[in-house]
């Protein structure tokens, strides 16, 4: 290849680098503004959904951060479908953005929405990932999640339970330890922890 080839094969390279991250922070700051606004128009909901498709890493961390901070239900499912992104960070961004989300049935006037799609999909996650962070952050959204049913939350501290007993690393010991804890206190009204849970959380307690 000339010289003068491989300068103009370089040029188009920076030119196509330079445009990217252009868009990418383009995106970006449309996301920021959706999110400021509380995303009241369709629009700008439409905007979030697709930067938690998004490949690039920060830009989906982004989106799926504001769906879940805009507190509503209806937007787990678009959610959900970042639990299955490439890059971990995404993937427990989106686990945190699901408990987050589905704070918004606790306010008056929230359509009531079933819990159990988005608790079944967590576990799902939880038993499959391979990424001491997703699977620290799924356990603590299981226990964050604003159960109304019994059967519910006691699925979920079992599932914590069963965990704990598999858990191979700090952060995935960490994560149960945080889970556990959030979850004794938040679900206490409806369900009263079991003593494997309290004697697991002493345990921890002791061995720190």
């Amino acid at each position: 290849m000339s010289c003068r080839r491989v300068v103009l094969a370089l040029g188009l390279a920076l030119w196509a680098a330079s445009t990217a991250s252009a868009q990418s922070l383009a995106a970006r700051v449309s996301m920021l503004q959706a999110e400021d606004r509380r995303a009241p128009k369709p629009g700008d909901v439409g905007v979030l959904r697709s930067g938690s498709r998004s490949n690039d890493g920060d830009t989906a961390r982004l989106a799926v951060r504001a769906l879940g901070r805009l507190e509503r239900p209806a937007l787990i499912p678009d959610i959900l479908g970042a639990l299955r992104h490439k890059l971990p960070e995404v993937r427990a961004e989106a686990a945190v953005a699901v408990a987050q989300a589905a704070q918004g049935l606790k306010t008056a006037g929230t359509p009531t929405a079933p819990l159990g799609p988005a608790q079944a999909a967590l576990i799902a996650r939880l038993s499959i990932d391979d990424d001491a962070d997703v699977r620290a952050a799924v356990c603590e959204s299981l226990a964050r999640l604003p159960y109304t049913a019994v059967a519910d939350a006691v699925r979920a501290e079992s599932t914590l339970l069963d965990f704990a007993g598999r858990a191979s690393s700090v952060t995935d010991r960490l994560g149960v330890a945080r889970a556990l804890e959030a979850f004794v206190r938040l679900q206490s009204t409806l369900t009263a922890p079991s003593a494997a849970t309290l004697d697991l959380l002493r345990s921890l307690v002791d061995s720190v």
